[in-house]
């Protein structure tokens, strides 16, 4: 049954934009006022799509907790110790550094064949570069500047 209800909605709303444009089409109207209520009849369909798709996401998306364990008990704060008069507070130790990443090793770096003015990027074995003036490029690189895979080649991989 859950499978029928998109299907019997999608057959009710395309119904009522037929008959809409069959009674607009009847009425005699300039093509403008046709344009503007088939387009006033579609995004009222639109509308009643996304409400529909909205409450049906809701529930799952929605999982209210009981209030009683949203609320955290905040420890009470301690009061700073006072420090002794002629004595200076001592100063807190400086956090270290972080290690900076490694860069990658240039053998983890797959190389990727690219030709100028085209949109792809190619394994070296490629038919469709082969012959023509092709550049190595990192992957990474390659999906940086826009390239795409290419169709050939990630169907014999």
């Amino acid at each position: 049954m859950k499978r029928r209800l998109p299907l019997i909605r999608f057959l009710l709303e395309a119904g009522f934009l037929i008959l809409v444009a069959v009674a607009v089409g009847l009425a005699n109207l300039s093509w403008v006022w046709i344009v503007v209520v088939m387009f006033g009849a579609w995004l009222l369909v639109a509308v009643v799509e996304r409400s529909e798709t909205r409450t049906r996401a809701a529930p799952a998306d929605e999982a209210p907790a009981p209030e009683e364990e949203m609320q955290v008990e905040e420890p009470e704060p301690q009061p700073e110790p006072q420090a002794e008069p002629g004595r200076e507070p001592e100063p807190e130790p400086e956090p270290e550094p972080e290690p900076e990443p490694e860069p990658a090793a240039p053998s983890d770096v797959r190389t990727v064949w690219v030709v100028d003015g085209r949109p792809r990027f190619h394994e070296r074995d490629c038919l469709i570069i082969k012959g023509q003036n092709a550049q190595p490029v990192a992957l990474d690189q390659a999906a940086e500047d826009g390239f795409k895979p290419c169709s050939l080649c990630q169907r014999n991989r």
